[in-house]
């Protein structure tokens, strides 16, 4: 189960690689084509999150508020899906005029 949160890191650092990329080339048809990569990567981290076969709560259990927390392996990828769909997000916000907070720096 460890293989599946290198591979949601892995797949971070590849995003992260995609949007410096894009910050040091600012063009529309790239910045249109890191939505479509990034959106690529946000389908791969549900997949990760979806079919994960470890444990998701941890052993500790919070009798007063009832709550579960992740496990370390499960909230790597599940931290990961999110701040993907966060940043894909802003690309959108970005490319349709909204907000140009993600390219403010460009």
């Amino acid at each position: 189960m460890i293989l599946v949160s290198l591979i949601s890191i892995v797949l971070d650092l590849i995003a992260l690689g995609a949007y410096y990329l894009q910050l040091q080339i600012p063009t529309l048809s790239l910045r249109v084509m890191g939505i479509f990569f990034q959106a690529l990567i946000v389908i791969i981290t549900l997949v990760l999150v979806i079919t994960y076969k470890g444990r998701r709560f941890g052993r500790f259990y919070d009798y007063d508020g009832h709550a579960r927390p992740f496990t370390i392996r499960f909230a790597i990828i599940f931290v990961s899906f999110l701040i993907n769909g966060l940043v894909l997000v802003l690309y959108i916000f970005s490319i349709t005029g909204r907000n140009t907070l993600i390219f403010s720096g460009s």
